[in-house]
C-alpha cells in the first residue's frame, strides 16, 4: 500500500495512513459524530445504540489491522477517517468530528480513497451508508441499491447499500 500525504485546501490538515496509535481518536471522531446526527435521521435511542459499537475494541483493533485506514490529522487531533476493506472494495468507515464538518474533510477522505482504488484497478467501491450520509455519498456519484433495516438491541438502524463504478477517466 502507498502511502499518501495531501493537505486539505479549507484548513491545516493532512491525510495519512493511520496506525495503531489513532485508535482512541478514531473512536472519539466516531463517538462525536454519531452524538451529532441530527435527531430527524435518527432518534437518540438509536444513537445510543449504535454508540455500543464503541464498547467492541477487539472489531475496531481488527478493522485497523485488516482494512486501509486513512486519517484526516489537524493541529488539534484527528477531523476524520475512512477505511477500505481493498479485498471487497467496501468502505467500511467514513466519519468526520462535528467541529470539522462542511470543511471538505470527507471529501478529502473519499478523494485519497478513490485514488488508491483507481491506482490499484479497483473498478467499484460499495458501502451501506446512513441517512445522514447517503446524500453526500450521491453526490460523489454513488448509487443506492436499497435499503436496510438492522436490528441492534430494540432499535432498527436504517442505512442504504450504495456502489459507484470506477472509470480512469
Amino acid at each position: 500500500y502507498f502511502r499518501l500525504l495531501l493537505n486539505c485546501h479549507r484548513m491545516k490538515t493532512q491525510i495519512r495512513q493511520a496506525t495503531k496509535d489513532d485508535l482512541p481518536e478514531i473512536l472519539r471522531v466516531f463517538g462525536s459524530s454519531i452524538q451529532a446526527i441530527p435527531n430527524a435521521h435518527y432518534t437518540q435511542a438509536q444513537k445510543l445504540e449504535w454508540l455500543k459499537s464503541l464498547e467492541n475494541k477487539k472489531r475496531w483493533t481488527q478493522a485497523l489491522t485488516k482494512q486501509l485506514f486513512w486519517v484526516a490529522e489537524a493541529d488539534d487531533g484527528l477531523a476524520g477517517f475512512i477505511s477500505l476493506q481493498v479485498e471487497k472494495t467496501y468502505i467500511d468507515f467514513l466519519y468526520v468530528a462535528p467541529n470539522f464538518w462542511g470543511q471538505g474533510v470527507a471529501n478529502e477522505l473519499l478523494q485519497t480513497l478513490q485514488d488508491f482504488a483507481l491506482l490499484n484497478k479497483l473498478s467499484r467501491l460499495r458501502s451501506d451508508v446512513s441517512i445522514t450520509a447517503r446524500p453526500f455519498f450521491e453526490h460523489h456519484g454513488f448509487r443506492s441499491n436499497g435499503r436496510n433495516e438492522h436490528f441492534r438491541g430494540n432499535q432498527v438502524l436504517v442505512n442504504f447499500s450504495m456502489t459507484k463504478v470506477l472509470t480512469n477517466t
